[in-house]
Parts: C-alpha cells; sequence; structure tokens
C-alpha cells in the first residue's frame, strides 16, 4: 500500500476533498474527527444522535453526513432509508440526503 493511499484510508480527507464543494452543509455522525474538521476548513458539524438526525432530515433541506461503518447500524431504520450512500472508503462512507 502506497502511502498516500493508505492516509487516504484512515482519514476523512478523500471523502471531503470528493464530495464537499460548501453548497451543502457536511455532518459526521457521533462525533468530529480532525481531518474532517481540516479537510472541511472547520464546516464539518456533528449530528449526536438519531433525534438531532430526524430534525435534519425533517428539515427537507440536503446535506452530507459521514458515517463510520462500524457506527451504522445505531442509527434508525427509517432514517438510513432516506440516506444515499455516495462513497466510502476503509472506515467510512458519506451519504446524501437530498429530498
Amino acid at each position: 500500500v502506497s502511502g498516500k493511499k493508505e492516509y487516504y484510508t484512515y482519514s476523512d480527507k478523500y471523502l471531503i476533498e470528493k464530495h464537499f464543494d460548501e453548497s451543502i452543509p457536511i455532518y459526521h455522525w457521533q462525533n468530529k474527527s480532525y481531518s474532517g474538521q481540516f479537510y472541511s476548513q472547520g464546516k464539518l458539524n456533528v449530528i449526536e444522535d438519531n433525534h438531532k438526525l430526524k430534525e435534519y432530515l425533517n428539515l427537507n433541506k440536503p446535506f452530507l453526513i459521514i458515517i463510520p461503518h462500524k457506527r451504522v447500524k445505531l442509527i434508525d431504520d427509517n432514517s438510513m432509508k432516506l440516506l444515499k450512500e455516495i462513497d466510502s472508503d476503509f472506515k467510512k462512507g458519506i451519504y446524501l440526503f437530498n429530498k
């Protein structure tokens, strides 16, 4: 594994650089990562729990959310059905809500 590819595997850099353009908000499920904050230039916010996620979904405004694969099971099934995975890496996926 090359150093660059390995770096992308353990960082939010790839997902953010490829999909975030500031036209819609970006969130991270449950906590912020250092790399997510850095590569989004501080624009990455947190959705802490299912209650907050439902609030954002009910606004009917598009957003991106980065979700670690191991935490997908913590998200309510009905909410997950509204999120479309648009890309992923070894540890996380990035999802789009666009009603």
